[in-house]
């Protein structure tokens, strides 16, 4: 039996009533240890920090798509306006309607975007068109004025 297990060990096959191999330790690299002192760290804080961050991510990412640096964004909103996802420009937030699934309670396109958006769309389909169809309307013909009428 002995011969048994001797040659089974040297395969490397662990027969039933086989004691447990030792496990080698395994040391993490510094900067996994690192990372998760961080994340420990960050969650000793508490969900108040965690959310700060998480604010400042979305900043970023936000003032990134505006084309303005964090600062230049945070002072934009301070000074109390919004960037137009339509118009792809800043206007004062009283320019927004109510949107209650988002954030910031307001819409992402002001106003004046949306209607005319939506003027847009009702003339489309009155001509039976397609309302997100970009292509320009074909030109008017040319008018000529007659000898005298012009004012």
């Amino acid at each position: 039996m002995t011969d048994l297990h001797s040659q089974a060990s040297k395969l490397g096959i662990r027969l039933p009533g086989d004691p447990e191999p030792p496990r080698k330790a395994v040391t993490a690299s510094p900067e996994v240890l690192e990372r998760r002192r961080d994340r420990r760290s960050a969650q000793a804080v508490g969900p108040e920090a965690a959310r700060a961050s998480r604010r400042r991510s979305v900043e970023a990412i936000a003032a990134g798509r505006t084309g303005l640096s964090v600062t230049a964004y945070r002072a934009r909103v301070a000074a109390g306006e919004k960037w137009c996802s339509g118009h792809r420009c800043w206007h004062p937030r009283d320019r927004f309607g109510r949107d209650v699934s988002r954030v910031s309670g307001l819409a992402a396109s002001c106003i004046t975007y949306r209607r005319r958006t939506k003027a847009r769309e009702r003339k489309a389909s009155a001509e039976g068109g397609d309302a997100h169809d970009l292509t320009p309307p074909e030109p008017r013909p040319e008018t000529t004025r007659r000898e005298g009428t012009h004012t």
